[in-house]
């Protein structure tokens, strides 16, 4: 594997590990639609590569949840 730089039409992988996190931590899926074009163009814009966008954008997902909470 290797770093990739983040894509306009990413989309976390259907089912796969966000699916996943979302149900086990019980996080509305609509919360996590709605971060995901923050999350592309933060990483877009910053030119930033990761190996792993899926947990990457759980990552970012669990931050905005926390903000969102506190």
């Amino acid at each position: 594997l290797s770093l990739t730089q983040m894509d306009k039409n990413w989309q976390p992988c259907p089912n796969g590990e966000v699916s996943k996190f979302l149900v086990s931590h019980d996080i509305p899926a609509q919360f996590a639609k709605e971060q995901l074009l923050e999350f592309k163009e933060y990483y877009i814009t910053n030119g930033k590569s990761a190996m792993f966008w899926d947990a990457r954008f759980i990552n970012w997902v669990q931050r905005a949840l926390y903000k969102a909470v506190n």
